[in-house]
């Protein structure tokens, strides 16, 4: 500040109001008739007469232009060594400095002895979806639920410290592999890198025939509700038992076991015919990614950091949060419950899920729901919206992986065929199925086991409908669903955004093949429309939902059924056969490549109920095709 003051007073003396004044003083000590102006004395002034004069301002004058030149000078140095280049520090000690030039990134603290997960295992690299092979490392940078009683868990450990201690160790990776080549590092050597370069990231394979994925949970005990409600709005969680499949029993229950269903993000691939579709899927110990592969800022706008409300919450089988070592960093590191397994291919921690539900983009809610505006809202849902592929799957099945505190953790995860009791602990006979375009059944919609891959359930006009009657079916043991359906009502299957390529469940389909049966238990046509004793006056209707293209309706009552076999208090059994062609389906939005429901409705307006059980709905072609999955 010195220096520039003198450089500046300098400077005014050469070539400003100074000078002129010293110009001036010079006049008076000379006679002014000889004094000749020549300038400033910048510009060598004239004063013959009083050469005494003149040399003394001449020198004043010299003496601050040096001034302001010597000034000038050191302050041009000072900018030159301000752009040069820091020199490095020398480091003297083995451990990696942290290093962090990103103001917004906090310095990890070295006072508490614990260790820390090295940050080049955290991140899996991204799978090739075609091969499942890895192609390149990362860069990093609806419902809800009563109180539940404590259950008693699965055999994992059972306490923060044995659980997943994260905050306590590094967690072990998946495989044999990396686990074998995986090293603790602690705090004081993990580096950190500003935003401006990418964090240094070790590949880790997913194992072969498994797919990277990130996971949600939807559905929540009341000890979760409770805790994080208040702050993500009345009823956020959702409820596990309606989804957009339309699998709910008239009751409010599911057919399903709720730890083993979960919803598919609309933008995922394989989304069209996802519905009743079986996946194994695992936990992922690391980081969690966001959309754009990179890991996830927990303090992004469009999410909710649960711990940052509430990190004191137990899941149901009374085991506490382990911890996200890299908080500080705005990251969020998922410790799953299995991080201990050595086995690169673990069937103990695989969980299968049936796909009940979607996890929409663009969710549009009605008004009137819990914690939605009156009149409705359109909200964005950022997990759902592409990037990575996505499950929204229920609290019941995260907590069986990994704490619920965390919200969110990477998986991997293949399509199977569904086993018949989906609680089943031997998961090793799974049948892998391909993932694109994703399995749907195209022989059968509706089997002994129920609701087949690709279709969905809406019953309409029902006062009472079961999915899956466990026993109500042809032989012992087999499965039915079950209605009662005013006038003008019945039940709808649809296989969604099956118009795609690769789908299409009705090409080449020569016959529908439907065994059914009334369910009325009277012969008096007054209590209902399907009396007990002769075949349902029912009708098949056809249609491509999407474009609300409809083909012509066929009545069972105008075709002789080719089979009966005895049922239930007097009942039977009746198999029907219709041609395709009946059906009509032959005009623009409604050819056989178009049709995405099928349907079985009660004709007529006013009149009494229809009860009805259906065992079977299938599709019969000339020519069989060929599927790679096993009717259900």
């Amino acid at each position: 500040m010195l220096r520039s003051i003198v450089w500046l007073t300098g400077y005014a003396c050469c070539h400003g109001h100074v000078c002129k004044q010293l110009n001036y003083i010079q006049v008076q000590a000379c006679n002014a008739s000889i004094y000749q102006q020549a300038g400033p004395i910048c510009n060598a002034p004239f004063c013959p007469a009083a050469p005494r004069c003149l040399l003394a301002g001449l020198a004043l004058r010299l003496l601050c232009c040096w001034l302001a030149c010597i000034c000038f000078l050191s302050l041009l140095h000072d900018e030159v060594i301000a752009q040069l280049p820091a020199a490095e520090p020398m480091n003297t000690s083995d451990e990696t400095p942290i290093v962090s030039t990103d103001e917004a990134l906090s310095p990890i603290s070295t006072d508490v002895d614990l260790p820390l997960p090295n940050i080049t295992e955290m991140v899996p690299a991204i799978v090739n979806t075609r091969s499942n092979n890895v192609t390149r490392p990362l860069p990093a940078a609806n419902r809800s639920s009563a109180a539940e009683p404590a259950a008693t868990p699965p055999t994992l450990p059972t306490n923060k410290a044995a659980a997943a201690p994260a905050a306590a160790a590094a967690p072990a990776t998946e495989t044999a592999a990396t686990a074998a080549a995986s090293t603790n590092i602690t705090g004081s050597s993990l580096r950190i890198v500003p935003d401006s370069q990418p964090l240094p990231v070790k590949p880790v394979e997913t194992s072969p025939g498994w797919r990277l994925a990130r996971a949600t949970y939807y559905g929540a005990t009341k000890a979760i509700s409770d805790a994080y409600d208040p702050v993500r709005g009345e009823g956020s969680f959702g409820i596990v038992e309606y989804g957009s499949c339309g699998y709910t029993n008239s009751d409010g229950t599911m057919p399903f076991p709720r730890d083993a269903v979960a919803a598919v993000a609309d933008a995922d691939p394989d989304y069209p015919g996802s519905c009743g579709r079986c996946y194994a899927i695992r936990c992922k110990t690391g980081l969690v990614l966001d959309n754009d592969l990179q890991p996830q800022d927990i303090h992004a706008p469009y999410n909710t950091y649960l711990p940052g409300i509430n990190d004191q919450v137990k899941d149901s089988y009374g085991r506490s949060w382990p911890g996200n070592p890299v908080e500080s960093q705005n990251l969020l590191f998922t410790s799953c419950w299995n991080s201990s397994s050595s086995v690169a291919d673990d069937q103990s921690q695989t969980h299968v899920v049936r796909i009940t539900d979607s996890c929409p983009c663009k969710q549009v809610l009605q008004g009137g729901a819990p914690g939605v505006a009156a009149g409705g809202e359109v909200r964005r849902q950022h997990w759902c919206c592409g990037g990575v592929e996505h499950f929204d799957i229920s609290y019941w099945a995260f907590e069986q992986m990994a704490h619920p505190v965390y919200g969110k953790m990477m998986i991997e995860y293949k399509p199977v065929a569904c086993p018949n009791d989906l609680g089943t602990k031997d998961k090793s006979s799974l049948e892998p199925l391909p993932f694109e375009p994703g399995y749907i059944n195209n022989r059968l919609v509706y089997g002994p086991n129920g609701i087949q891959p690709g279709w969905s359930w809406f019953p309409y006009e029902a006062k009472g409908a079961f999915l899956n009657l466990q026993g109500a079916g042809v032989k012992a043991g087999d499965s039915a669903t079950c209605l009662q359906v005013s006038t003008g009502g019945g039940v709808s299957f649809r296989c969604r955004e099956c118009q795609k390529p690769g789908y299409q469940p009705l090409v080449g389909v020569s016959a529908i093949e439907l065994v059914v049966r009334p369910n009325s238990n009277s012969t008096d046509l007054y209590f209902s429309s399907t009396p007990q004793d002769k075949a349902p006056d029912l009708k098949l209707y056809l249609a491509n939902e999407e474009a609300q293209k409809f083909c012509s309706d066929v009545s069972l009552n105008t075709i002789k059924p080719v089979s009966t076999a005895p049922g239930p208090n007097g009942s039977k059994w009746y198999t029907f056969r219709i041609p395709f062609q009946d059906f009509k389906c032959d005009f623009p939005g409604a050819m056989p490549e178009d049709i995405t429901n099928i349907g079985i409705g009660v004709p007529g307006r006013d009149g009494p109920d229809a009860y009805i059980c259906l065992a079977k709905l299938a599709f019969n072609r000339a020519i069989d095709a060929a599927v790679s999955a096993p009717a259900g």
